[in-house]
């Protein structure tokens, strides 16, 4: 009799924080019902909080602690370093890497296995294309589409390209061009490699305009946060947020003090720099607080290990608690709004919670993940530099006073509540798979 092919194993490689791979835990639980095994590939620092979920994991160069003894710097110094100069993102702590990352995922790769590719994980795309094998991208936010038809509005082009977009389409090509011009600077170790590897030549630039897969993309964000462009040429998905946020040993249930300050009084306002920029916190929590403050509010500070030091358990109080890592999806359903970064886990987590958002952004894609938000009518924005407590507490008092924001907060909570990314993503995979659709598509939509 005939026996059904074996699934693929499916390999999802991540570089990142974990904004980048909660969303790609969530996908490997919704895949497994599917039949399929999963790993995740990731910073080796991740491996207990991915078993936990249940996934199996691959260590790939680099970890966390490689990154630190290249810089010669401590996590602090080396997330102050990269807000000074973001490119050092790829300069410093993706391209050096590549090698030893390609060398490592190829010895864990099996014939068959798919991968699976966030977009800063330029070694997994490298590696899925030496074995010319298929491979699907995972684009998390809308701005790495790099579209014409929904320009993103990122870091260095953020303010040349609200002027471009107000004059127009001709105006929006020429800063993409702008773009991509120093992006091919920036990867040219990425065109060597694939030189040396004998690859094909591209004909887009190597660090964004390569992270579609001609095979397939999923675009892990709902679209009332950001619709799908038209200028896209290649097979592309929108599933909606795909959500995960447990603590390391996979447990969600919140800490009995926080449980027990939540229930003690009015509800908070939650401040967060997520998981990356919670490193280099400057004064944000010391201004927001006191903006809190002003605005007559109850705060949850989530400040990641800083939270242990003695000088940041002095900021707790009555009104106040001082907390590392909280599941957001536990906590965020009792507060009253959320100052955050702007990262996109953070925004989806705020969504869905029906909460207006003061947003401070600080790097990458949190310049446009805001400027969505307030297009949203669910935010405001202010820039880091001028984030202090006397600007943020009447941006605070307009979201809490304002009973619009709230309003339509909860009505975009409810039109998200029965979307499900992580199930949807997993039921395109499975589609692509069983159905021998995974086949590379003609043509690139980043020229």
């Amino acid at each position: 009799p005939h026996k059904p092919c074996p699934m693929p194993r499916i390999v999802i490689a991540v570089f990142g924080s974990l904004g980048d791979l909660n969303p790609c835990i969530a996908i490997g639980r919704a895949l497994l019902p599917f039949g399929f095994a999963v790993s995740i590939a990731s910073h080796a620092e991740y491996a207990e909080r991915v078993t936990a979920a249940g996934l199996g994991f691959i260590a790939m160069t680099p970890s966390l602690s490689d990154l630190e003894r290249r810089c010669g710097k401590d996590r602090a110094a080396m997330t102050a370093d990269l807000l000074a100069r973001p490119a050092r993102l790829y300069t410093d702590l993706i391209l050096p890497f590549l090698r030893l990352g390609v060398a490592d995922l190829e010895a864990a790769l099996r014939p068959d296995d798919l991968l699976l590719v966030t977009t800063a994980a330029i070694g997994a795309r490298l590696a899925a294309e030496r074995r010319r094998g298929p491979w699907l991208a995972l684009a998390l936010q809308p701005s790495v589409l790099l579209s014409r038809d929904d320009p993103p509005q990122i870091p260095p082009i953020d303010t040349l390209m609200r002027w471009a977009i107000a004059l127009g389409p001709i105006a929006v090509r020429g800063v993409l061009a702008l773009l991509r011009i120093g992006l091919n600077q920036i990867g040219r170790p990425i065109r060597r490699l694939r030189t040396e590897w004998q690859l094909p030549p591209q004909g887009v630039d190597p660090i964004l305009g390569a992270a579609l897969s001609p095979y397939g993309t999923l675009a892990l964000y709902s679209g009332r946060f950001a619709r799908l462009p038209n200028d896209l040429a290649t097979p592309i998905i929108s599933t909606g947020f795909a959500r995960y946020d447990a603590y390391e040993r996979g447990t969600m249930t919140l800490e009995p003090a926080l449980a027990t300050f939540l229930a003690a009084g009015s509800a908070p306002v939650v401040l967060t720099l997520g998981s990356s920029f919670v490193w280099s916190p400057g004064q944000f929590y010391v201004e927001g607080l006191a903006a809190v403050r002003a605005a007559g509010q109850r705060a949850v500070l989530l400040m990641g290990e800083a939270a242990h030091d003695r000088a940041n358990q002095q900021l707790a109080a009555v009104d106040v608690y001082v907390g590392d890592y909280v599941p957001y999806s536990a906590l965020l359903p009792h507060a009253a709004a959320v100052i955050h970064q702007g990262g996109i886990g953070t925004c989806a987590q705020a969504l869905q919670a029906g909460l207006p958002q003061l947003v401070v952004p600080h790097f990458g894609d949190q310049p446009d993940n805001a400027r969505r938000l307030k297009r949203l009518g669910v935010a405001e924005i202010l820039e880091r530099r001028r984030f202090t407590a006397a600007r943020a507490a009447p941006c605070l008092a307009t979201l809490l006073g304002n009973s619009d924001y709230r309003r339509r907060a909860v009505a975009i909570a409810a039109a998200l509540g029965p979307e499900n990314g992580a199930a949807s993503a997993a039921r395109a995979i499975n589609a692509w798979v069983s159905s021998g659709a995974l086949k590379p598509v003609a043509g690139r939509s980043h020229e």
